[in-house]
């Protein structure tokens, strides 16, 4: 019974060890694949996050300050170039307007006015310039010389005021304008960023009050890709 028990045991040594040689030279044993040689694309893929705008878009502020009192288009409305879009409340830069061609009126009559006393004065002046000696002292034609002088001073003076008239005018009618928005392009309302009743300050920098994409057709993407993942 116990040389049964050494044979069993031997036995077993032996597949033991059998198992382990053939175990090894199969781990040591090189695996080969066999490929045909080709050309091939190779694929490099970098992931990125970003924003979606449009190709064209435009943000339409204000000129002049003051308050919202109409809106003519919302969110995702079509416009057309040159359409209305909000009006802000025109009435100051009326008063304005009238104020100004009230300046422009009185500027033009001091020009009139101007010009009527130095032609009057260069008159007496050439009339009296052309007297015989013994008519007239030379003395009131230096006075009818300095009158006419001034005459003319004045003149030039009225011609400045009424430059600065029509400045004022143009400026005041240039405000007045620009109460309407207008839509600088065709395309679609994609933000609206006012609404009635709201003021619009354009003192310091022009608000953004309406945002409009010419084509969303025609997208691109803004994205922050790593510097590493360009050079691949």
């Amino acid at each position: 019974m116990k040389n049964k028990y050494w044979i069993l045991a031997g036995t077993a040594l032996v597949v033991i060890v059998v198992i382990t040689i053939v175990l090894v030279k199969r781990e040591k044993k090189p695996l080969l694949t066999f490929e045909r040689i080709g050309r091939g694309d190779i694929t490099s893929t970098v992931t990125a996050t970003g924003q979606i705008n449009p190709i064209v878009e435009s943000q339409v502020g204000t000129q002049v300050s003051g308050q919202i009192i109409k809106l003519y288009v919302d969110f995702n409305s079509r416009v057309k170039k040159g359409q209305l879009l909000a009006l802000i409340d025109p009435t100051p830069f009326e008063a304005a307007l009238t104020q100004a061609q009230a300046s422009l009126l009185n500027a033009q009559a001091g020009v009139a006015k101007a010009r009527a006393t130095m032609e009057l004065d260069m008159t007496t002046y050439e009339r009296d310039r052309s007297l015989p000696p013994e008519l007239i002292s030379k003395q009131d034609i230096d006075t009818a010389k300095a009158t006419y002088d001034a005459a003319a001073a004045d003149f030039s003076a009225s011609q400045a005021a009424l430059l600065q008239a029509q400045a004022n005018y143009s400026t005041a009618q240039f405000n007045l304008d620009h109460t309407r928005i207008i839509s600088p392009l065709s395309g679609i309302v994609v933000s609206r960023n006012i609404n009635i009743g709201q003021t619009v300050a354009a003192a310091f920098q022009t608000p953004d009050l309406f945002d409009i994409a010419e084509d969303l057709g025609k997208m691109e993407s803004d994205t922050n890709v790593v510097e590493t993942d360009c050079r691949r």
